[in-house]
């Protein structure tokens, strides 16, 4: 066998600190873009920020997961305890473990990217990408978040939370764990006895499963929560302006960067190393503001894209939602899905019908014989409305719920509708029953 010398071209993507800075300047919201460039204004001495010159115009703060539309809350409300939230509980867990340093990173990412129920809903390849490692470093740091109390933490959906939780109090509960994974569905519409009968178990010893699984903590994160509740700021503002509408960014709180004049006639004067360190100085605050604009220009395309393809929305409210992915809004734009993604990341826009998370503008298609297409979100809004128009005494189940919706001509399974009302933290029909009569 003969050995030769072999030159090889190969294509590589190369994550480097300032694209990986770049992509985590656009995931800021308003108010963590300007912790941050108070941060590196510490670090790099060519950097001066001026500050705002006062409160943003119509201060308005508006509670974490709730929607108001022009309602005044105290903005002292929104000033966090000192008792801090679980991520700094699981960052202490963190800290006790003997690590690496590169796993000590991707597990701080994973509990930062936690969302406020503990679970994890970030890509592990992306992560991945991101943090410029092996796929299989992220799932082994994963592993190590969900072994963390409390059980469920780091979960990437209600089986997986459920799971975790019924591994660690009975590992050797086969039934338990099967319910978990395939029959969640079944549990919620209440059809224990069939279900007694498809596995060959006795109902005593169902019943006894079930009640188990049902004392299971479905956000794990609520076990570690603080009372206090969080408030939040809008990152942008739609308003409606005759038939047109116009987006606008709540950056009035955002530091501008400035550069230091105090060290031009150092600078003109240095040599060497010092003027060496200055021009890398220089560089990296060039760059900082680069990324800032870019941050703005992409959110402000991203949510003008928004907009323009739910028109209706902004002319009928939620009802009217659109059918939209991260794919549709990136083609437009000619950018990719991942920059989409990162931009409405927990970014917050105010509308005239109340505010919104940027996602909830995201849904997937529902076919309508009538309408064509519908989406998730205002189907979701339609079984909302049938249950709360129900007869207490006769609640609707989901069977009756999917012929209801068939009769409509929107064509959707049992199980999609089951999915969809625990989306909606709505309990099946026997315990809406149970509740009205007791």
């Amino acid at each position: 066998m003969d050995l030769k010398p072999l030159q090889q071209q190969t294509l590589k993507l190369r994550m480097t600190a300032e694209l990986r800075q770049a992509i985590t300047i656009l995931q800021f919201s308003s108010q963590e873009l300007s912790d941050y460039l108070r941060e590196q204004a510490l670090d790099n001495p060519l950097i001066e920020l001026e500050e705002p010159a006062g409160p943003p115009p119509e201060m308005t703060f508006y509670p974490k997961g709730g929607r108001r539309n022009g309602e005044y809350v105290d903005p002292f409300l929104f000033v966090a305890d000192d008792d801090g939230d679980f991520k700094d509980d699981l960052m202490q867990q963190a800290r006790l473990l003997n690590v690496g340093r590169k796993e000590y990173e991707i597990l701080s990412h994973l509990i930062l990217s936690l969302d406020e129920n503990g679970y994890l809903r970030d890509d592990l390849e992306r992560v991945a990408f991101d943090l410029q490692c092996p796929v299989e470093d992220v799932e082994a740091a994963l592993r190590t978040l969900q072994s963390f109390e409390p059980a469920g933490i780091g979960a990437r959906d209600l089986r997986e939370c459920l799971l975790l939780q019924a591994r660690r109090l009975r590992p050797d509960d086969e039934l338990v764990q099967r319910l978990i994974t395939e029959h969640l569905e079944d549990i919620a519409e209440g059809e224990l006895e069939a279900l007694s009968y498809a596995l060959s178990v006795s109902r005593l010893r169902l019943d006894e499963a079930v009640r188990f699984i049902q004392t299971l903590q479905p956000k794990p994160a609520l076990a570690m929560a603080k009372e206090t509740p969080v408030y939040i700021r809008p990152d942008l503002v739609v308003e409606a302006d005759g038939a047109d509408f116009t987006v606008r960014l709540m950056d009035d709180g955002v530091p501008e960067i400035r550069m230091n004049r105090e060290y031009e006639a150092v600078w003109s004067s240095a040599g060497g190393e010092a003027q060496r360190y200055l021009e890398k100085k220089y560089k990296q605050m060039l760059w900082l503001m680069r990324c800032v604009e870019q941050r703005r220009a992409t959110l402000l395309n991203v949510t003008k894209t928004i907009m323009e393809k739910q028109r209706d929305f902004l002319e009928r409210g939620p009802k009217a939602l659109a059918p939209l992915t991260l794919r549709d809004v990136a083609m437009e734009l000619a950018v990719h899905e991942s920059t989409v993604s990162r931009a409405v990341k927990e970014k917050y826009v105010q509308t005239p019908h109340g505010l919104f998370e940027l996602k909830d503008f995201f849904s997937s298609k529902v076919k309508a014989k009538d309408a064509g297409e519908m989406s998730s979100t205002s189907v979701k809004l339609m079984i909302k409305e049938m249950i709360a128009g129900e007869d207490p005494d006769h609640p609707l189940s989901d069977q009756k719920i999917c012929d209801l919706l068939g009769s409509r001509g929107i064509e959707l399974s049992r199980r999609a509708v089951t999915k969809y009302r625990l989306a909606l933290n709505i309990p099946p029909s026997t315990k809406r029953k149970r509740a009205a009569s007791g």
